[in-house]
């Protein structure tokens, strides 16, 4: 293993390029109706479905874990309390009801106006060297990210990072790391949020991709759920994995993969409600926490698949059908020397806003 110190980036600074989105291709009720009575029969719920209401609606610290606890740390979350998991049904149902309701909770950002979206992330650091075991360390780390994006989003948006200087120690002592600078990274300004672009590529014109999800890229997805669940799964199984991983992990890649997408700021309410309906047909997601509380103390329901001894969890706010942030928790002991029960976190907050760098009650 290569013996530097790796930092976690959070979901929100690892993909903030990708965040420009303007299409928004919701189904008709005809579709839903049928979308649900698919979905609820794939995961054995009950097929009796009513009619739906019309209605519209972070790197990645698995990345970060990753880079530390060895090749696949994908962060999974573990179950609070006593209570057993619900079944993969009642899953499927939160999610299609999220779906209904995610469009109608929207805020609306006029002319002139920014949609603010803030992200407060616990994630970690560390150094693991198999030679030199007394100088390992890992800890979390607190920052907060803001994205200020204009109604029109081929205009100018603004990206800002405060780091707290916070920290929690897991493994070693404060010595081990890094002085704390506090000095903030400058602020970042770009068309259509491409604050990360090569010299070849211009603002408004790189090719979209899973990793930057472009309007057009959104627009040419599948609004089937099973079409568009095969299209993310088929992706996410060609990608370079050491063999013989198991169906299960794949299965959290495609978790993971969506729970990018439905973030605030990223896509429309259409595509997230058909990424909604296409992710309740991933077998082994269950309800893992129905009391889930994120960073900021928000409370909603969290949705989490397991796979490599490691549980992702996605915290939906189930009254809005809103993305409220992640859990994501080592289970089992990593390569590398991260502790069971480590837990990093991202809590979002959105709002509407006249300028940029305001902030919603200012």
């Amino acid at each position: 293993m290569n013996e530097n110190v790796h930092e976690v980036w959070s979901e929100e600074e690892l993909d903030r390029a990708l965040a420009v989105l303007n299409a928004d291709v919701p189904p008709g009720d005809t579709a839903l109706a049928r979308a649900r009575a698919e979905l609820l029969a794939a995961s054995g719920a009950p097929q009796a479905v009513q009619p739906p209401k019309a209605r519209r609606h972070w790197g990645r610290w698995a990345a970060a874990v990753a880079v530390i606890a060895a090749a696949f740390a994908s962060l999974q979350v573990v179950p609070f309390g006593d209570e057993s998991s619900v079944p993969t049904a009642a899953a499927a149902e939160l999610l299609i009801n999220a779906a209904d309701k995610i469009g109608a909770s929207d805020p609306v950002v006029g002319p002139g106006q920014y949609l603010y979206v803030e992200e407060h992330n616990w994630g970690g650091m560390g150094f693991f060297s198999p030679s030199a075991p007394a100088n390992n360390f890992f800890y979390l780390d607190e920052r907060f990210n803001e994205t200020w994006i204009p109604a029109d989003r081929t205009q100018e948006w603004l990206w800002r990072m405060r780091e707290t200087g916070n920290r929690k120690w897991i493994v070693g002592r404060p010595e081990q790391a890094p002085a704390i600078t506090n000095s903030p990274l400058p602020d970042q300004r770009a068309r259509c949020g491409d604050f990360t672009i090569s010299q070849s590529e211009k603002p408004c014109e790189v090719a979209g991709s899973w990793y930057r999800p472009t309007p057009q890229f959104l627009a040419s997805l599948p609004t089937d759920p099973r079409q568009l669940y095969d299209v993310i799964y088929k992706e996410v199984s060609a990608r370079s994995y050491p063999p013989g991983m198991p169906a299960n992990f794949f299965e959290s890649q495609v978790f993971q993969q969506v729970s990018h997408l439905v973030k605030p700021g990223v896509a429309p309410a259409g595509i997230r409600a058909n990424l909604y309906r296409a992710l309740a047909l991933t077998p082994g997601l269950v309800i893992s926490d129905k009391d889930a509380v994120n960073l900021d103390g928000r409370r909603g329901v969290a949705l989490g698949i397991e796979a490599e001894g490691v549980k992702w969890e996605l915290l939906v706010d189930p009254k809005t059908g809103q993305y409220i942030g992640t859990r994501q928790t080592q289970i089992k002991a990593a390569e590398g020397g991260t502790p069971p029960g480590t837990v990093t976190s991202t809590a979002v907050k959105i709002g509407v806003v006249e300028k940029m760098g305001d902030k919603p009650g200012q």
